[in-house]
């Protein structure tokens, strides 16, 4: 299990524990060294890794008081630091830090994970306001197909129906976008959960919203701009398996093809919801469909 945010804390704190007992002449002879102290532990791609950097500086330019400064990583997303502040007299006159998880934001996450790179549940960590304009972009792109507002010829026993206003268009793939990514969610978090694979803790939300991000938004442009849905079926089906990768890179008790199959699951109702929300559309845009 990879080290949380106390144990790094307390790690750092041992790290400043012989600059507590250091005269305040060792102290100054440090300040404004190129070099500062650096350490590392483990094997980076590993779960114990991690490293530091300690740096001896001014407080500020009258006191005479000095500032050590601690800093952690452990390469995941957890970064931190823990200053000391000492007087000429050697007097420890302030001490205090914290460790808290490195948000590279929806965009950064989101390339990581097309890129097929394994992210912690921390690198989710991101404001759920991001997640929810990911979300919420995609769906107003899908909107924008073309296909939507060219409407659908007239068939032997089916009424043709008409093409969608730019604006029904819109608000009717963003719904169906948001219930499909609500029921997929929902039934992700149950398969997950099955066997012990994973204890729930960790924004699944913001993962989903991740890994759906690039794949789907270069897709719907390139409907967008008249391209074939044969020639995009590529990129859809890659982003089954970014999804996968993100899965499985943030819970590693659940394998690769676990993930694959969960999704391959959750697809099956979203499907289902879209299709009677697609109905439910051409009902009411097309009255006369039933009579015919």
């Amino acid at each position: 299990m990879e080290m949380n945010k106390d144990e790094l804390l307390l790690i750092l704190r041992g790290k400043l524990a012989k600059y507590r007992l250091m005269p305040y002449a060792e102290l100054s002879q440090r300040v404004g060294n190129q070099q500062p102290e650096t350490d590392s532990q483990g094997d980076p791609n590993g779960q114990n890794f991690y490293q530091t950097e300690v740096e001896v500086v001014r407080d500020d330019a009258h006191s005479g008081n000095l500032r050590v400064i601690g800093m952690i990583d452990n390469g995941k997303g957890l970064s931190g630091t823990y200053d000391l502040i000492i007087s000429p007299d050697g007097t420890l006159l302030a001490e205090g830090g914290n460790v808290r998880g490195c948000s590279a934001g929806v965009v950064k996450t989101a390339l990581s994970l097309f890129l097929l790179r394994a992210l912690p549940f921390e690198r989710f960590a991101f404001p759920r306001w991001q997640a929810l304009a990911g979300i919420s972009l995609i769906g107003l792109l899908v909107g924008l197909d073309p296909a939507l507002r060219a409407g659908t010829p007239e068939m032997p026993g089916m009424p043709g129906m008409p093409g969608m206003p730019l604006a029904l268009a819109l608000v009717s793939m963003l719904l169906s976008v948001w219930v499909a990514f609500l029921i997929i969610h929902a039934v992700l978090r149950w398969w997950l959960r099955r066997g012990a694979r994973w204890d729930g803790q960790g924004d699944l939300f913001n993962l989903m919203a991740a890994s759906w991000l690039v794949s789907n938004v270069l897709g719907a442009v390139l409907v967008a701009v008249g391209v074939p849905y044969l020639l995009t079926l590529p990129l859809w089906l890659y982003a089954v398996w970014v999804g996968a990768n993100a899965l499985s890179g943030a819970i590693p008790k659940a394998s690769l093809g676990y993930c694959i199959g969960g999704i391959a699951l959750s697809l099956l109702p979203a499907m289902l919801a879209t299709g009677l929300i697609g109905a439910a559309i051409f009902l009411l845009f097309a009255p006369g469909a039933m009579a015919q």
